[in-house]
């Protein structure tokens, strides 16, 4: 048995497992923090709730340990959020700013997961220090947001805070707030 991903499961997702059991076509497999399903064959995954060390046993059909592997149940790393590939610290253009929407990911991630924006807020303070606040409640620049961004000059920021997003995934996981994205017009 081994896990496609390393020796790391996570909470969250659909960990794939694939067996390799040449005894017997006839065995149970077992995990003592969550639920194993069969996709085919011999590609399983698993379905997990509690963090810590986990234990998946093979066993023959009358009840017989024949394997048993330990493997480390983790929470996903927390996503990082981007603007048209930009990210907090940069300088933008403001056409492609205006073009863009906000995208969760996780950084250096072997497994493709995907996020979705709940809802953000937006400061922007131009050099001469007016100030101009918007929300909304997708990914997605609100007109209001375009029409004041076709506007900023070079040097005028735009704080993108308080970003909402939740794991696209069948299971139960909290929303979650990802770091503020502080960019610059160039």
């Amino acid at each position: 048995m081994a896990n496609c991903k390393l020796n790391t499961l996570y909470i969250g997702i659909d960990n794939p497992l694939f067996i390799a059991y040449n005894y017997k076509k006839n065995f149970i497999l077992k995990c003592n923090k969550g639920k194993i399903e069969k996709r085919n064959e011999r590609y399983y995954v698993t379905k997990l709730f509690k963090p810590g060390p986990c234990l998946i046993t093979l066993t023959d059909l009358n009840g017989h340990n024949q394997e048993s592997f330990e493997f480390l149940i983790r929470y996903l790393p927390a996503p990082i959020g981007s603007i048209s590939s930009k990210r907090s610290n940069d300088e933008i253009n403001k056409s492609l700013l205006v073009a863009g929407c906000i995208i969760p990911f996780v950084e250096n991630f072997d497994i493709e997961i995907y996020y979705k924006v709940l809802s953000y807020q937006v400061l922007v303070t131009r050099k001469n220090n007016e100030i101009s606040k918007f929300s909304a409640q997708s990914s997605c620049l609100t007109s209001e947001m375009k029409t004041c961004f076709q506007n900023l000059e070079t040097g005028d920021n735009i704080l993108f805070y308080s970003i909402k997003c939740k794991l696209v995934s069948e299971y139960e996981i909290p929303e979650q707030e990802i770091l503020p994205i502080s960019l610059t017009i160039e």
